[in-house]
């Protein structure tokens, strides 16, 4: 009886220690990434970057960074276009900030980029230098079990026309 005893608590730890490890892995799936883009000084530079956000929880944020950067220093039109696939039943629920340099530029529901219409933003990049573009999605933490299990496919268009 002991020995039965014994097997079911080793068991009931072993259990435990890997419901935390899933729990851990399935929690922590979207970690974001970063990506570098070499501008174009005198033209247009088009960039695409393919979108997945799913495994998100509420008050999870997953940022996706963008290091833009050329040889000359340069004022850059940067136009954002943001073109949805089948599945983005999880937009409805996601925050998006656009951050230039460490500055909020737009935010609003990822439901909302994705209705078609381009972001515009100016962007500056100083001699040699670069300049950092975030974008940061975030499920708020008032979102409920409605979400669960679902994703957001999208592509974001990149096009960055150089003003000089």
């Amino acid at each position: 009886m002991k020995k039965l005893a014994y097997i079911l608590i080793i068991s009931l730890a072993a259990l435990t220690v890997a419901g935390i490890v899933i729990g851990s892995v399935v929690l922590n799936k979207q970690d974001g990434f970063e990506k570098d883009i070499t501008l174009s000084e005198d033209g247009v530079t088009q960039e695409e970057m393919s979108i997945n956000l799913e495994g998100i929880y509420p008050g999870k944020s997953v940022e996706y960074t963008i290091h833009f950067g050329g040889n000359a220093a340069s004022i850059y039109d940067l136009e954002l276009t943001f073109t949805p696939s089948e599945n983005v039943a999880l937009a409805q629920y996601m925050d998006v900030e656009l951050d230039v340099d460490g500055e909020t530029v737009s935010s609003g529901l990822l439901s909302e980029y994705l209705g078609g219409e381009a972001v515009a933003l100016d962007l500056e990049i100083g001699e040699g230098g670069e300049s950092t573009f975030v974008l940061r999605y975030t499920m708020p933490e008032t979102v409920g079990n409605e979400a669960m299990n679902l994703t957001a496919d999208f592509t974001i268009n990149i096009t960055a026309t150089s003003k000089e």
